[in-house]
């Protein structure tokens, strides 16, 4: 961030950078009209999605949390992973459904609707916002889901046991106790929908431009990194600023709120009118599934895209969406058989290997220093780990792009490898500090009064009992190094990597083999989840005792 912010300071020629100082750069971002229209429409999106993302994945959290007792730990599981699926896949199953060919448009036209395919469905900000919620639901819903398991649901019920009706409870008590979590989550959706830059490019269109765009324009075609490093730093400080604004005004409503119901309930008449009318409307919606509903609709509109693109995998047509012209497996065929792709993938391969290596290296000593060590910066430690984690994806690009220029170290495997263990790093981090404070110290300590040293201890207590954390901190990263397209496509070099590549493809063409490398991309991340999560249940099912008997010989 800093090589970033000193690129933003210096002077662009053509096709390279003077290390001059200026600030002709923040000059041109403040000035220039177009720029500053484009910075609103970029953060009134944001704000546009981040509220529909808080308020559906609200509506889902609340209801698997305390509606759907039975199925809510399976639909949590489906959430969890339609977000894991693949980032590309998931853009690109809604080009598959709002495309000229694609199911929406071919469904209208063959029952007559429209005379011809709709473009604005697939080119502009409707593409996007649309792309954007479903992207990021997932994210929304898992955020306020950890956020709701701190509410005991006895509160519900002791304030309908006082006279309070359900929507007086909802509003009174659920979202009081839910504000802290839905705030992050709306902070989160906020950062991560400004910044996208792919979302725009493969659904939005020349109509619909975002700064995030713009700014990989800057690194790329335009070659004007000063430029691009300015407009960076602003958005850092434009989101900053806009979620301070949106919390002031929400502190702000909140007092009016309350002051206001406490000057209602001073007046007997109105007080009366709001009993008859909360009747009528406890008449009206008593017993309605609202959440349920809402959380069956969303569900539906999180899986079936991912549908789509595996029918269309198995299209025997030459485009990528309807008629349906019988299965296939040709296209899968004719992707092995590519060269190309043989090769990209080898290099995600090698980059996932690496990355993973190395965020073990680096995660696991950091979890223990955490967890273990007091020490006078622990919280600031604490807090810089998880900074990429919360610095949106294009920044993290641009800033990683400026620095091996910075350092003249080639783009390529390498640079690669170090971008990924930078984004791995805190989940490694995340996993392992859990898992240390669940685990109890006292169990090493009584190997160590029983006479074993520091390293058969850690070898015969600790690592047992961390290795199925371990290996399932490994495998999500592993699937997240080789999903991951926000950052590698700004240090990739002549050196793609698979979601790269085909990011390189779906804007050149529209074929059936996107379909197919889509579906692979997509079965590759949910097997990987699923070995995680068979080790992360065989690791709570071991029993300790085994684990220390077999270490020291009881």
């Amino acid at each position: 961030m800093g090589v970033l912010a000193l690129y933003s300071v210096w002077t662009a020629g053509f096709f390279t950078v003077i290390r001059q100082f200026t600030l002709a750069n923040y000059a041109k971002v403040f000035s220039d009209a177009t720029y500053r229209v484009l910075f609103l429409k970029t953060l009134g999106i944001g704000l546009v999605c981040a509220t529909l993302l808080v308020v559906c994945g609200f509506a889902m959290a609340y209801a698997i949390t305390f509606k759907l007792v039975r199925w809510g730990p399976r639909i949590l599981v489906l959430v969890t992973a339609t977000l894991l699926a693949s980032y590309l896949v998931r853009i690109y199953a809604w080009k598959a459904i709002l495309g000229d060919q694609g199911l929406l448009n071919r469904v209208l036209l063959d029952i007559g609707v429209i005379a011809q395919p709709l473009r604005f469905l697939l080119y502009g900000y409707f593409a996007i916002v649309l792309t954007l919620v479903y992207v990021y639901l997932p994210f929304s819903v898992l955020l306020i889901y950890a956020g709701l398991q701190n509410i005991d649901s006895q509160v519900f019920e002791a304030s309908r046991d006082l006279g309070a009706s359900r929507f007086r409870t909802f509003r009174k008590v659920t979202l009081r106790l839910a504000a802290p979590a839905l705030w992050v989550a709306f902070a989160v959706c906020f950062i991560l929908t400004t910044a996208d830059y792919v979302t725009p490019q493969l659904v939005g269109g020349l109509q619909g431009q975002m700064v995030g765009r713009v700014i990989s324009d800057q690194f790329g075609g335009g070659a004007n990194y000063p430029l691009g490093a300015a407009m960076s730093m602003v958005l850092v400080v434009a989101m900053a600023v806009t979620l301070a604004i949106c919390y002031a005004v929400a502190r702000i409503l909140a007092v009016a709120g309350r002051r206001l119901s406490a000057a209602v309930r001073n007046l007997r008449s109105v007080e009366e009118r709001t009993i008859r009318r909360r009747q009528f409307f406890g008449r009206v919606v008593h017993g309605f599934p609202y959440t349920e509903t809402l959380t069956a609709a969303l569900l539906l509109f999180l899986i079936l895209p991912l549908a789509v693109v595996i029918v269309f995998s198995l299209n025997r047509a030459d485009i990528p969406g309807l008629p349906f012209k019988g299965v296939t497996l040709r296209w899968y065929g004719e992707v092995m058989r590519q060269a190309e792709f043989r090769a990209v993938l080898w290099t995600s391969v090698r980059v996932m290997a690496m990355s993973v290596i190395a965020s073990l290296l680096i995660g696991v000593p950091a979890a223990f220093a955490l967890v273990r060590k007091q020490f006078r910066l622990s919280g600031v430690v604490r807090t810089t780990v998880f900074g990429p984690v919360a610095i949106p994806g294009v920044v993290i690009g641009v800033a990683l792009l400026t620095t091996f220029v910075f350092l003249s170290i080639p783009l390529g495997l390498l640079p690669i490898a170090v971008a990924h263990t930078l984004l791995l790093a805190p989940y490694v981090v995340l996993v392992v500090r859990s898992r240390l404070l669940e685990m109890d110290p006292r169990i090493e300590e009584a190997a160590r009064d029983l006479g074993s040293g520091r390293r058969r201890v850690f070898r015969t207590i600790t690592l047992p009992l961390l290795l199925p954390s371990l290996i399932g901190a490994a495998l999500l990263c592993a699937a997240i190094s080789l999903d991951d397209v926000i950052v590698t496509n700004f240090v990739s070099g002549t050196s793609p990597t698979v979601p790269v590549w085909i990011l390189g493809v779906m804007r050149r063409t529209f074929t059936p083999t996107v379909n197919a490398v889509a579906v692979l991309i997509l079965g590759g991340s949910l097997m990987l989840i699923a070995i995680s999560a068979v080790v992360f249940r065989r690791g709570r099912t071991t029993r300790l005792t085994q684990i220390v008997a077999g270490g020291h010989g009881v």
